[in-house]
């Protein structure tokens, strides 16, 4: 089903509209759990690096492996707590946070394993993208002449491509992004915790809107951004709590339905109508 901008912001904001009580609540809760953990599992690792003493290695490595970890169960409970309150806007409230908690964790676990392999992946990538652009830019300066220009303009076109590059790779996060935005969407609408079906589900319902999606992506980013800049001026000479709360948590809660908003516009199955 073909999306567009107007839709895609209709479903985003109505979406937030029925679930903002919950999403705040579970804003705070993730806030509080997700803090006490990290006092518990790095807080003391910071005491320890401001003592002076000169670093452990094994302290080194400790601080690493906690830190990583830490990581790893803040992706679980962020990705579960998407999905928890994903299904409950889908369902109307009939599923509530509490009902889909194990099978929230249980798929967060697994949405973050996803992501962390096609990071993996992105990166082998980038990194094959960036040894191509290296030999191009050495043979462009291996290729200058006694007075130190390029011949044949053969530097500026390697400054050429790597600009390209640059903005290539800007157009083609924002395009992957679109393609994958639903893959939670579409695991809470079918209550599984396989990523690879979200996967395929997404690649396919994106398709014919990859490029509207994207728009959208662009605009709210701009919108977002001067947003801030007004309110910033605005509030310059107020205290930064006021700021939070009257943009940055809109926002995040702007932010956090638009996946499910995406959702309700490309997909015909009747979960669309709790966005309607």
């Amino acid at each position: 089903m073909k999306a567009t901008i107007g839709g895609i912001l209709s479903g985003t904001l109505n979406f937030m509209k029925a679930n903002w009580l919950i999403m705040l609540g579970m804003v705070v809760a993730v806030f509080v759990v997700l803090g006490l953990l990290g006092f518990l599992m790095v807080g003391s690792l910071f005491g320890q690096a401001m003592t002076g003493a000169p670093p452990d290695p094994a302290m080194v490595f400790g601080m690493m492996g906690r830190f990583f970890l830490f990581y790893l169960i803040a992706m679980v409970v962020l990705y579960g707590t998407s999905l928890s309150v994903w299904r409950h806007g889908m369902t109307g409230g009939q599923d509530s946070v509490a009902q889909n908690l194990g099978w929230a964790i249980g798929g967060g676990a697994m949405l973050a394993l996803l992501y962390i392999g096609l990071v993996i992946v992105l990166y082998i990538v980038l990194a094959i993208i960036g040894l191509i652009l290296i030999a191009v830019v050495g043979v462009s300066f291996a290729s200058m002449g006694p007075g130190g220009f390029p011949s044949q303009g053969l530097g500026a076109g390697a400054v050429l491509l790597i600009v390209l590059f640059y903005v290539a790779f800007l157009v083609g996060m924002l395009w992957i992004a679109a393609r994958l935005s639903l893959i939670g969407p579409v695991m809470a609408a079918e209550r599984t915790i396989n990523p690879i079906t979200g996967l395929m589900r997404s690649w396919s319902l994106t398709g014919p809107s990859q490029w509207t999606i994207v728009g959208f992506f662009v605009l709210t980013a701009i919108a977002a951004t001067l947003a801030l800049l007004v309110a910033g001026a605005i509030l310059a000479t107020a205290n930064a709590q006021l700021l939070v709360l009257l943009l940055y948590v809109p926002l995040l809660l702007f932010w956090w339905s638009m996946p499910p908003g995406i959702y309700g516009e490309v997909t015909t199955t009747d979960r669309s109508a709790v966005f309607q």
